[in-house]
């Protein structure tokens, strides 16, 4: 038999947790870690612990596939994409450690040699080594609206008309001829059961590649893939052979 005080306290922790389960079916865009907004950007945020990260942008009569790891705490990085086309197809790898940087481009008439970019060297300058962790919370910073559209999933609008068009995970060429439409791009987040990212997903209609649609997947969060130096063949590119180097490519 429960004494009174028992009683009282089985009574008011009946009630609170109908309290919260009313207030869960009243505020649809509640969740565990907070309101839609406030559980994306901490997703976003989330990936400065480090991801792998995988990436399909589809076009009209082009794809690009994307996968890497990025470790920001050790200042590493690693981007595989490859570009299909009707044409041809061109692979791009990158690595970086520290302030070191490889690159690789294969498919213009080889499987190409890795190249250590010199320190300062032009293609050093012009190199995309932005990763999620830089890319994804600057890019939610242009959602405009966002609500909750499944278990742990949010949509939304986002204007990229003053997005820095290297920190969206959107491709250069599409980022630089957006449609006046670029002010209502719609998008999709799915988020873990613990709060990280899980997948993004955008459509962006009417741009110079027809309708885009731009698919990630986010996976082994806080414990990536280590990054490492590449094997094999390395040459040393600077400002005076990297366009041979990028011809024997």
């Amino acid at each position: 038999m429960l004494t009174p005080r028992r009683r009282a306290l089985s009574i008011s922790l009946t009630a609170v947790a109908l309290l919260a389960a009313g207030c869960t079916k009243a505020t649809v865009n509640a969740a565990p870690w907070g309101a839609p907004l406030d559980a994306v950007t901490a997703a976003a945020a989330g990936l400065a612990d480090g991801v792998a990260f995988r990436g399909v942008t589809e076009a009209d009569s082009v794809s690009l596939a994307t996968n890497g790891e990025e470790i920001p705490a050790e200042h590493k990085f690693r981007l595989y994409q490859e570009v299909s086309s009707g044409v041809a197809n061109i692979a791009t790898e990158l690595r970086l450690i520290g302030d070191e940087l490889w690159m690789r481009i294969s498919g213009l008439g080889g499987d190409g040699d890795w190249g250590h970019i010199a320190d300062g060297a032009f293609l050093g300058e012009t190199a995309d080594v932005v990763g999620p962790s830089v890319w994804a919370p600057e890019l939610f910073a242009q959602i405009t609206t966002i609500e909750r559209i499944g278990e742990q999933k949010y949509g939304g609008v986002l204007d990229l008309t003053e997005a820095d068009p290297d920190r969206t995970g959107i491709d250069k060429a599409i980022m630089r001829d957006l449609p006046d439409e670029a002010e209502e791009v719609e998008f999709s987040v799915s988020l873990n059961a613990d709060g990280t990212l899980n997948t993004l997903t955008l459509e962006i209609d009417d741009t110079a590649q027809g309708d885009v649609t731009i698919d990630y997947s986010f996976t082994k969060h806080g414990a990536p893939n280590d990054v490492t130096e590449p094997d094999g063949k390395i040459v040393e590119v600077t400002d005076e052979n990297a366009m041979e180097w990028f011809a024997g490519s």
